[in-house]
């Protein structure tokens, strides 16, 4: 069942507000990433995970057949909450950006 809340994917930030609480991704500061997938009732889902100033936070969404999981790390369950489509979108966008070089590496 997909969760109900807001992931939000700006320049700067990436933000989940659930339940009450919000969690906020800096894309310009160092974090670490944690990606893996799992398998529920024949549905695959991509979970993903940042840590960043101790704090930890994630989401996963339903990863489609004909597509590969970034990770070959199998996770025990999901990441909850589960979310849509625009979640793969934003998730595709924050390792893109993770994967850049940055401007300080690339002189």
């Amino acid at each position: 069942m997909l969760a109900r809340c807001l992931l939000r994917c700006s320049q700067d930030l990436v933000t989940l507000a659930l339940k009450g609480t919000r969690s906020v991704l800096d894309l310009h500061r160092a974090c670490y990433l944690l990606e893996g997938s799992t398998c529920s009732r024949k549905v695959r889902y991509q979970g993903v995970m940042f840590d960043q100033d101790e704090k930890t936070w994630g989401f996963s969404s339903e990863l489609l057949p004909t597509r590969k999981p970034y990770s070959y790390m199998t996770m025990e369950s999901h990441v909850a909450p589960i979310l849509g489509g625009a979640a793969r979108a934003i998730h595709d966008r924050i390792r893109r950006q993770m994967e850049a070089p940055t401007e300080a590496s690339s002189s």
